[in-house]
């Protein structure tokens, strides 16, 4: 299942009140990681990765119940 229809695996939301204009300026946010999007990035050798795509792919491993055994 995809949250969005692009191909970017990463997104990051900030909270922001739209009736009072105030934002938390990135204090808290909401992060989306769809793994279901890292195919390719798996694939490439770890001195490639950068700091983003490590951690996805450590969660994407974490998470897969066939890397798991």
């Amino acid at each position: 299942m995809r949250f969005f229809e692009d191909e970017v695996f990463l997104h990051s939301f900030e909270y922001y009140d739209p009736t009072h204009g105030v934002s938390l300026k990135g204090r808290t946010r909401i992060i989306t990681l769809e793994l279901s999007k890292l195919e390719e990035i798996v694939e490439k050798p770890e001195e490639e990765l950068n700091f983003q795509e490590h951690w996805a792919v450590f969660f994407k491993c974490l998470t897969d119940r066939k890397d798991n055994s």
